[in-house]
């Protein structure tokens, strides 16, 4: 995408995601990630989980606004503590229908196994896979690629 196009959207950027929620052991990423999305003026809520477990109990312990008609975003990692990203995934799976219909789900990772990247590819639940450290272009591409802006 070229340069003007970036600058077109960012000119008239409205975002079609209501919140995002970064799933990250790694402090220095997710702060990084939060400077990104507000340079890019994401400015609904970004919510912050430090692992799998951690993510599912917030799924489960909120409510979903009815009112939003905009999805949310999950920025997850693959390799965390106490429940890592494919484990995440698979509870997720389990999830009330309302709750996974309300998620898009991009795998951001260090991993450069090409395991991991065939097996989000061939994965329905998953929207995209990025290899870590994200980066404006990148994301603003990627939230093009999607139709979240």
């Amino acid at each position: 995408m070229g340069v003007n196009i970036f600058l077109l959207i960012l000119t008239n950027m409205e975002f079609k995601l209501s919140e995002i929620l970064i799933i990250d052991d790694d402090d220095a990423i997710k702060f990084v990630e939060s400077k990104i999305l507000r340079k890019m003026r994401f400015l609904k809520p970004i919510r912050f989980l430090k692992n799998g477990k951690e993510g599912l109990d917030f799924l489960r312990s909120r409510p979903l606004d009815p009112s939003s008609s905009f999805p949310r975003l999950i920025l997850l990692d693959l390799h965390m503590p106490v429940l890592d990203g494919w484990g995440f995934l698979a509870e997720f799976d389990k999830l009330s229908d309302e709750i996974k219909s309300s998620y898009d789900v991009i795998i951001r990772t260090s991993s450069i196994d090409p395991e991991d990247r065939n097996r989000a590819i061939n994965s329905p639940r998953i929207k995209d896979f990025i290899v870590k450290p994200l980066e404006y272009d990148l994301l603003l591409e990627i939230f093009v690629k999607h139709g979240f802006v």
